[in-house]
């Protein structure tokens, strides 16, 4: 009887790795574009997000993901308004 239970507890701990991994799935494009949002001062949003590198830097339990991404911003008014004076000349 010891020997099955001393069997079963490294198999169970690997059953219970494996379900902590599951639970922290690999960040995607879809959750980007929100911590990217997250971060821009008011007026800008993200228009496009590409994801050209991951790496979980952590393991199972405690991951870290460092993400080379490429985001294309887009503005909700001008950043300037056309001078009236230089208009005219």
């Amino acid at each position: 009887m010891l020997k099955h239970t001393l069997l079963a507890v490294p198999f169970l701990a690997a059953l219970s790795v494996s379900a902590v991994a599951q639970e922290a799935p690999e960040p995607g494009p879809d959750a980007l574009p929100a911590a990217i949002a997250s971060a821009l001062p008011i007026g800008w949003s993200v228009a496009d997000v590409e994801i050209v590198a991951q790496i979980n830097d952590g393991d199972a339990v405690d991951p870290r993901w460092r993400i080379r991404f490429e985001a294309d911003l887009a503005l909700a008014e001008p950043l300037y308004q056309a001078d009236r004076v230089a208009a005219r000349s």
